[in-house]
């Protein structure tokens, strides 16, 4: 089998593409910080072979990692947005402007940093390793985000089904008005 750059980058693309609606389907149904939390976990933990890859590798095993590697970004990836314009569901605008400065610029960076790493590493294969651990620790600094985001979410779930929430109190916002949410005359 002929393996080259090219494979390599499209069975990442596929994984994520594969894993993107479903992790839609699933922030739907049980919220992101869960799914994001977990497609983290999976990013971490295929990208961790990547730190301690040797000059010899198997392709194959490369392959199914950057498989696997994509299939976690696509899992964590829709559902830290969806919560995020969750958040701000009065601003969405200014939400959806934010997150996309945020992406771009914090893309940037991200690349711009790996390709410094390897610039000053010698040889290759150590500059390959190094970035990789530089890969693993920002994915590890964005499960912890998850991890809080799945408790706020938690919370809020908590919160909105307690009785205090449903009684007659909860409701005072729609006294006055009609079916339709329009104050009645």
């Amino acid at each position: 089998m002929n393996i080259n750059k090219t494979n390599i980058s499209i069975v990442y693309r596929v994984g994520a593409m594969a894993a993107m609606p479903i992790g839609g389907r699933l922030t739907d149904r049980i919220g992101g910080g869960l799914i994001c939390i977990v497609g983290l976990a999976i990013t971490i933990v295929a990208t961790v072979p990547f730190v301690f890859l040797p000059a010899n590798a198997n392709l194959v095993a490369v392959e199914l990692s950057r498989a696997l590697r994509g299939i976690g970004v696509g899992l964590s990836g829709i559902p830290s947005m969806t919560a995020a314009f969750r958040a701000a569901p009065d601003n969405l605008t200014d939400a959806t402007i934010t997150a996309n400065i945020l992406q771009r610029v914090g893309g940037s960076l991200g690349s711009a940093t790996i390709v410094i790493v390897i610039a000053r590493t010698t040889p290759q294969l150590a500059a390959f390793q190094t970035s990789h651990a530089l890969l693993v620790t920002t994915a590890s600094i964005a499960l912890v985000t998850a991890v809080a985001l799945a408790i706020s979410e938690r919370r809020e779930s908590r919160t909105a089904a307690s009785p205090q929430s449903s009684g007659v109190g909860a409701n005072l916002q729609t006294v006055g008005r009609n079916e339709r949410g329009t104050p009645r005359p």
